[in-house]
This record gives structure tokens, sequence and C-alpha cells, in this order.
């Protein structure tokens, strides 16, 4: 009969604990969120917290690793580290508030491209600008840029062919890093 009843009280401490035992999300910024993983989906991972029943969403970008309860551990992402503008390629361009989220914001970033007018031309130039804006923010040590602008305008001649004719492609971006 004792045996029995130290197997119940064992059974109920072990089903309270599985019961109350939490998921961990751990973000790339290094924050962790204890709660329960619900839905995981290409680009987004859902959970609730103990103090809210209200579902809530993370971008999974966003995210390092999900630590479960069960003890799995799924890595997602691994932190980017930029240590000069030689790892400009390491940077991400993002567009969306949602993505620099937990983020320390930075400082405002500009590039610019100027090139020949053609219709090759004008895509490139936006290409080049992108990359020029990723070795600026890498010289700064910023791993993620929010764009804020980007803007295309011809000047010169007023025939395409023209020598005089130009494209000049102007990016605006604010800088983040982890923290």
């Amino acid at each position: 009969m004792k045996k029995l009843f130290i197997t119940v009280i064992i059974c109920t401490i072990a089903s309270i604990q599985y019961g109350y035992s939490q998921d961990k999300i751990t973000k790339l910024t290094g924050e962790n969120i204890s709660c329960t993983v619900t839905e995981i989906t290409d680009e987004y991972i859902k959970f609730k917290t103990s103090s809210e029943d209200l579902i809530k969403t993370i971008k999974k970008n966003t995210v390092e690793a999900i630590h479960f309860a069960s003890g799995k551990v799924e890595l997602l992402n691994s932190r980017i580290q930029i240590n000069d503008v030689n790892d400009w390629n390491k940077v991400q361009i993002v567009n969306l508030k949602s993505d620099i989220e937990g983020y320390q914001e930075g400082e405002h970033l500009n590039a610019k491209s100027i090139s020949k007018w053609s219709s090759p031309n004008h895509e490139k130039s936006k290409i080049i600008a992108l990359e020029e804006l990723k070795k600026v923010a890498a010289s700064k040590g910023y791993h993620i840029v929010y764009l804020t602008d980007s803007s295309v305008k011809t000047s010169g001649g007023v025939a395409p062919n023209s020598k005089r004719s130009k494209i000049r492609v102007n990016v605006s971006a604010i800088g983040y890093s982890y923290n």
C-alpha cells in the first residue's frame, strides 16, 4: 500500500510538472520567450504564453532556436557575424517593420549608383546601389538594414541613348544590430 501511495504521488507530481513545462523560443537578439508553440509554418511560429490565451506570431527568420518542453531543440537561424566591410554580402535588407522588431536601431545610411541610361542598366543600377548600401552597413557593423526610401531618376539628354543621359539610384535605410 505504501509503494502504491508513493507511486501515485510521483505520477501526480510528474503530470503537474509536465502540464506546466513550457517551450522556449530564443530570438536572434538573445531574448527568450517562455511559451507553448502551437504551429510552425514556412514563415511564422505561432505560440501562446502562460499569461494570455491569445495566439501570438513571430517571424521565423528572427528566431535562433526553439527549445521544446520535450527536450528537442530545433535550430532555425544563426546570428550573423559582421566583422568589417568584407562581410557586406551577409547584410540583410528588409522592407517590413516587423523584420526589425527587437533589434537595436542604429544610424541612417545612404548609397547611390550612377550609370548610363538603358533598360539593362536601370536594373543593374538598383542592384549596385543596394550592394553599396550593404557595404556601408557592414563597415558600421550592422547586420540588417531597413529600407526606408529608394528613388530612380534620369538626367541629361532627352534621348535615352544620349551620351549625357544618366540613371541615378539613391537608397536610404536604417542600420540595425542585435544589441
